[in-house]
């Protein structure tokens, strides 16, 4: 035994790249929480992972570790919020840092169009945009889009405020709700522990965080980023890193909501990283040359996994929920540069949602067939992250 683990060491140390298998981390003594981290073992030394919704290993989520940096729309003061013992980020904990702008409020609901019939409970704080509220009966985030004859402490009812247009499947149409004040994620931390945390440093471009985005009882937190021509939600990681020689791993667990656009959900560096193509229902993993496409329905969640193989031909390739991959040809980067979250290349107006992001520098994960009988890394990843959200959160099972 000693010696077979000897020679496997020998073997990741002496190659360009490390090619990872299926090898579980240890969980947490009394813990069910299995994280992406706990699932797939990379071994990597160049590697992100970022989630303001879970944690990534059941060892963080045992020590309630630090998830991400909000800060609330009211005076602009920021909490580091932590998730819990469960794996989930704490969004009691964010929500009550944030504060109620109106609670007790009676409403009904047709289309994007919420008014407000009677007087509130309380009016707390000024309602604006990405001030959010739950019911029963909502799927995906619910939130604010503007005010419309409502004014921002609800002044006089009847009247009306503008939302986004809520998820397939929604049926709330009327009832009492509590509004809450906006909360902005200012940084994301790295949950591999390697101190690649991405922040935004600007009030404008912080991405939103909404408690209740989706996945099972619509109980999951994520990051929201709005394109514009006049500036995006983002952020971006806090110091230059390297990639080794372009070769890269990469998760993405986002939903696109609205919008055809060339926006990278996630990127290790602009070099490298899983975007949209300008069209509508595609998917794309890029390097500095070449890129490959995959076919996903906008407006529902998917797990996509891309992977740069710079040492053979046609050796790339990329999947969306454990789907037969699609290969090609693609040079990754090796110049210093920041990793990239919900950053857009072209700022055109869209809509993205985000679970998670993840990159491993230098490593391949792998994929042999496809659907429930594929194995590797990917569809192992992939079966993790869907049974933490849900597999009927997503597009298709992997």
């Amino acid at each position: 035994m000693r010696k077979a683990l000897l020679c496997l060491f020998l073997l990741l140390g002496s190659g360009a790249y490390a090619q990872v298998g299926q090898v579980p981390a240890a969980v947490q003594p009394g813990s069910s929480y299995l994280g992406y981290g706990d699932a797939v073992s990379t071994g990597a030394t160049l590697a992100g992972w970022y989630s303001c919704s879970q944690a990534y290993t059941a060892a963080q989520a045992a020590a309630t570790a630090a998830a991400c940096t909000l800060r609330r729309a009211q005076d602009n003061t920021t909490q580091v919020i932590d998730f819990q013992t469960n794996g989930l980020i704490n969004s009691t904990a964010a929500l009550s840092f944030g504060g109620q702008d109106a609670t007790g409020c009676p409403v009904t609901l047709s289309g994007t169009t919420l008014t407000i019939t009677g007087a509130c409970s309380t009016n707390a704080h000024s309602i604006a945009a990405w001030s959010t509220f739950t019911a029963s009966g909502i799927v995906g985030p619910a939130y604010v889009v503007s005010l419309g004859t409502c004014t921002a402490t609800v002044t006089s009812t009847p009247c009306t405020i503008n939302i986004n247009t809520l998820a397939s499947g929604s049926s709330f149409t009327g009832g009492t709700i509590a509004i809450n004040d906006p909360l902005f994620v200012v940084t994301a931390n790295d949950l591999t522990g390697l101190s690649f945390a991405a922040t935004e440093a600007t009030a404008v471009n912080q991405p939103p965080w909404i408690a209740n985005c989706g996945g099972a009882s619509n109980a999951y937190a994520c990051i929201v980023s709005i394109g514009t021509s006049s500036g995006q939600q983002q952020l971006i990681g806090t110091t230059n890193i390297t990639p080794a020689t372009g070769t890269a791993s990469l998760v993405s667990v986002v939903q696109k909501v609205t919008g055809a656009n060339t926006s990278y959900w996630a990127s290790e560096t602009t070099q490298q990283g899983i975007s949209g193509t300008g069209s509508a229902n595609q998917w794309r993993l890029n390097g500095t040359s070449g890129s490959v496409t995959v076919t996903a329905n906008d407006a529902v969640w998917h797990v996509g996994t891309g992977v740069i193989d710079t040492t053979v031909s046609s050796g790339s390739f990329l999947t969306v929920d454990g789907a037969a991959v699609t290969t090609g040809t693609i040079t990754g980067g090796t110049t210093a540069q920041k990793t990239n979250i919900l950053a857009s290349t072209v700022v055109t107006a869209r809509t993205m949602l985000l679970f998670e992001f993840g990159f491993f520098d230098n490593v391949l994960l792998t994929q042999t067939g496809s659907g429930g009988t594929a194995t590797g890394t990917v569809p192992t990843g992939c079966r993790n992250i869907q049974t933490r959200y849900g597999a009927s959160t997503f597009g298709a099972t992997c």
